[in-house]
């Protein structure tokens, strides 16, 4: 009796390390303008950091701006927004095996001034 308690502490044990090491998390969170507006069609690139940084994920936004990278392992990564007319974003996540929401990250707009159009025409 003591023996299979003894093989079931020792398997629960076991069990516990082996799911501790391979712990995913998901990164979630949303991209908006000034008024809160999501962006949708943002581009993320996620970017393992360490010796070399290699691209792991690359995703685009929902039409509410909200985006969400599943089965990331823990470690340190570096997250590249990409949104027309606004400016390129970088952002440092750590993970350490939990689920992050990232929350709202607002987007700087990318002013372009025109010069005014003048259209001549005649009378047909």
């Amino acid at each position: 009796m003591k023996t299979t308690g003894l093989i079931a502490g020792i398997v629960l044990v076991l069990t516990s390390i082996f799911m501790t090491n391979n712990t995913q998390a998901e990164l979630k969170g949303k991209i908006q303008d000034y008024s809160g507006m999501g962006i949708l069609f943002s581009t993320l690139e996620v970017y393992k950091l360490g010796a070399e940084s290699q691209l792991v994920y690359k995703t685009l936004t929902n039409f509410n701006g909200e985006f969400e990278l599943p089965e990331l392992v823990p470690g340190n990564y570096k997250v590249i927004i990409k949104a027309e007319g606004f400016e390129d974003r970088v952002e440092f996540v750590s993970l350490s095996g939990k689920d992050k929401n990232m929350g709202s990250i607002e987007m700087e707009g990318n002013v372009v001034l025109l010069s005014p159009a003048i259209i001549y025409g005649k009378k047909a």
